[in-house]
């Protein structure tokens, strides 16, 4: 098979399965699975399949044909799988802090809805029930549009002056943010200099304007009629190792979305089986998975291993775990936007 062949047979692949899914009314895209036989030469095509498993979460199985002589009768189909590097981008920066879309949603307190009568130093029962309940609407409705990320809450101590202000956070994986210009040029080549914008920045900042409209939605379907609030862009790096805004507050109803919620839910059972086997540190979990899952400050853990270079011990810190500094790359933020709608 030559690298047009193998392109084109990967595309047909993807066409065949979109027609038989549109045979049958709302099917997902769990219900087919798609077996491609291709030598797997193309970098192209490589991509492409580590994209369609990763972020597209579709199955495909590919099987790469080996003869073991020139007779025909030797051949064997052996299966694909991607080596490590062709993962290192996905977990060196898709799951960094510099990949990070982030849409802050502010409302006014709502007395006897939501409000900032704490009982026993955390948020009242109705609440949190109330803030859960947007943090929960939200999360599916980032699974609709399979955005890869997490959103929780983020209620002031009643000590703090804004505390009659209550924030959702809504946060995913921008893919724009990490566009290298260089694998492009084969396109940009063809474009005016004064195109390139159009390529680059503008599905950057349509992705963030995308991430404005889902929490719009929140806030119009979840609020009372007519419910508005303020919206700000931060970009995460600030906000992850800020004081004043994971440390000063109460922060809750945290929800991890598609390939964050992996991401995250494979860290917690690598926890959960250190502690089984008993070997080596052994760290203080719910007995229920699930109560990890949506643990803040287990999550806030987790998210701010993200910032860091593999082998990269952060300045200002101190850390004994080497799980700690397994993550990606840290950056500088300041607030873009704010505005009211």
């Amino acid at each position: 098979m030559d690298r047009a062949a193998e392109r084109n047979a990967f595309s047909e692949l993807f066409a065949y399965s979109n027609y038989v899914a549109g045979m049958f009314a709302l099917s997902g895209h769990k219900d087919i699975t798609n077996v491609l036989v291709s030598t797997m030469d193309v970098k192209i095509t490589r991509q492409a399949y580590l994209y369609d498993l990763l972020v597209a979460d579709r199955d495909v199985v590919i099987y790469a044909p080996v003869f073991g002589t020139d007779a025909l009768e030797s051949l064997r189909l052996q299966l694909h799988v991607p080596n490590d590097d062709e993962f290192k981008r996905f977990t060196n920066q898709l799951l960094s802090h510099d990949a990070m879309g982030c849409v802050v949603i502010t409302i006014d307190d709502m007395p006897g809805w939501i409000d900032n009568k704490e009982e026993d130093g955390s948020p009242n029962e109705w609440t949190r029930k109330h803030l859960t309940g947007l943090s929960n609407y939200a999360a599916q409705l980032m699974e609709e549009e399979q955005l890869h990320g997490f959103c929780f809450v983020r209620k002031f101590w009643d000590s703090i002056p804004w505390s009659n202000r209550s924030s959702l956070f809504i946060c995913a994986l921008n893919p724009f943010r990490l566009a290298e210009p260089e694998r492009a040029n084969a396109i940009t080549e063809q474009l005016g200099e004064e195109l390139h914008a159009n390529l680059f920045e503008a599905p950057l900042y349509a992705f963030d304007g995308r991430l404005i409209r889902l929490a719009q939605r929140v806030a119009n379907d979840g609020l009372t009629h007519g419910g508005h609030g303020e919206v700000e862009l931060p970009l995460w790096s600030a906000v992850v190792t800020s004081v004043s805004e994971v440390a000063i507050s109460h922060n809750f109803a945290f929800r991890p979305t598609g390939m964050m919620r992996e991401a995250y839910v494979s860290y917690l059972n690598a926890i959960y089986a250190r502690n089984a086997s008993g070997v080596g540190y052994q760290e203080d979990v719910s007995k229920l998975k699930v109560n990890e899952i949506s643990n803040w400050l287990r999550a806030w853990m987790f998210m701010e291993m993200c910032g860091f270079q593999a082998g990269e011990v952060p300045e200002t810190e101190d850390v004994d775990d080497e799980a700690a500094i397994t993550g990606l790359a840290r950056t500088n933020a300041l607030v873009v936007s704010r505005r009211r709608f």
